[in-house]
């Protein structure tokens, strides 16, 4: 999983103390020395296994705080006391973009991913931590239908279910999901912000890639007889980290088009803050909907499953192989997802 780009931490938090990152319960250390680059390494010195985020930065170099040794941004280790004595450290690949430190496995060919479209104006990134494995997250991100019960401002009304048309479509490494559907009734003030109107039909569209596991969404609503698109536009990059087999932390890259100027889509610095704390709100609903859940085993066979469904399998396929890189059999059992599909 580590050959894939990772968002590790955000700039403005990376400052002179070395922060320790999971990755599916892989242990990294990333820093910055005294001349600003971003150097990430195991974190483990090769010494005595000392975690190495407990050190220190001094100069290009991070220092064990065990017995002093010291391993640079490549990893070239040095044993104070036996001068002549050398080390080489893991060190992985490091960008900064978006507001954040990425890393990778050095050497890998996986493509960095994109995070924000030229006219839609960012917000500031945030992240969340769900008590849950990776596969579960992925589900209740990528299906509709609990929108009705769990989310305020975004979604469909339960009793509009029946109506929101939700069409899947799938490549070797992309999961697509279109709905549209009546937007859930909100209160006035957030009408107003957004631009729209009760009759307002909501669409919410996102695909799924897989190297590394991350969905973008697209929110707009358009007029019901006419399908122009009318208000505020969202898209939404979320990234799916599995910190260990049982956590998943999510770093979320929200952006918005306002049905004005792009000038005034940059320059609106209020609604880059509403906007984030709505997000915030959401996305804290889920965390609390997924902590509840009687059982976290990620095996879907004998779940009673909806057309809304469809896409667990296909998302496990791909984690398997795209992001893991694991062989997958031929055949298995998804009788769950076949009822799920005659169902549509």
């Amino acid at each position: 999983m580590l050959q894939h780009w990772h968002p590790l931490c955000s700039s403005r938090t990376l400052r002179r103390t070395p922060m320790r990152i999971l990755i599916a319960g892989h242990g990294l250390v990333v820093f910055r020395t005294t001349s600003g680059a971003v150097g990430l390494l195991d974190d483990s010195c090769s010494h005595r296994r000392m975690k190495l985020s407990c050190g220190k930065v001094a100069g290009e170099c991070i220092v064990c705080p065990y017995h002093g040794w010291t391993f640079d941004r490549n990893g070239a280790g040095q044993s104070p006391g036996t001068p002549k004595l050398h080390t080489q450290a893991t060190a992985y690949e490091t960008r900064e973009a978006h507001g954040y430190i990425w890393g990778r496995l050095a050497g890998a060919n996986t493509l960095f991913p994109t995070v924000n479209a030229a006219e839609f104006a960012p917000v500031r990134p945030l992240e969340q931590i769900l008590n849950a494995p990776l596969e579960l997250v992925l589900d209740n991100f990528t299906e509709v239908e609990h929108a009705a019960t769990v989310h305020k401002y975004i979604g469909y009304d339960l009793s509009d279910m029946h109506q929101v048309r939700s069409v899947v479509t799938h490549t070797a490494d992309a999961v697509q999901i279109k709905n549209a559907g009546p937007q859930k009734r909100v209160p006035l003030l957030v009408r107003r912000m957004f631009g729209i109107h009760d009759n307002a039909e909501f669409h919410w569209e996102w695909v799924t890639t897989f190297s590394p596991v991350m969905t973008t969404y697209d929110e707009f609503w358009t007029e019901p007889s006419s399908e122009i698109p009318i208000g505020v536009r969202g898209r939404i990059c979320v990234f799916f980290v599995p910190v260990d087999e049982q956590t998943t932390r999510l770093v979320i890259f929200p952006s918005f088009r306002l049905p004005w100027s792009p000038l005034v889509n940059r320059g609106c610095l209020m609604f880059r803050g509403i906007a984030r704390q709505m997000v915030r709100f959401e996305i804290a609903q889920d965390a609390k909907m997924v902590d509840q859940l009687a059982d976290k085993s990620i095996d879907i066979d004998g779940m009673k499953l909806s057309r809304f469904d469809r896409p667990l399998a296909l998302h496990r396929e791909r984690i398997e192989r795209i992001y893991r890189g694991l062989a997958i059999p031929s055949g298995g059992n998804h009788s769950s997802l076949d009822e799920a599909s005659r169902a549509g």
